[in-house]
C-alpha cells in the first residue's frame, strides 16, 4: 500500500507540473516565462552539457 500511494503521489507531482506548464504557454504564450523553466532544468540535470552553446 505504500509503495503505490507513494506512485501515485510522484504521478500526481509531475502531472501538476506537466498541466501547469502547459496552462503557462496557453495564457502567456510560447517563449515567454514557460521557456526558462524547462532549460533550468535541464541544465541541473546535465551541468557538463551547455544547452545554449555555440
Amino acid at each position: 500500500m505504500k509503495g503505490t500511494d507513494g506512485r501515485q503521489v510522484i504521478e500526481a507531482c509531475t502531472t501538476s507540473r506537466a498541466e501547469s506548464a502547459l496552462r503557462a504557454e496557453d495564457h502567456l504564450g510560447p517563449g515567454s516565462e514557460a521557456a526558462p523553466d524547462p532549460s533550468a532544468v535541464s541544465q541541473e540535470r546535465n551541468p557538463e552539457t551547455p544547452s545554449e552553446s555555440p
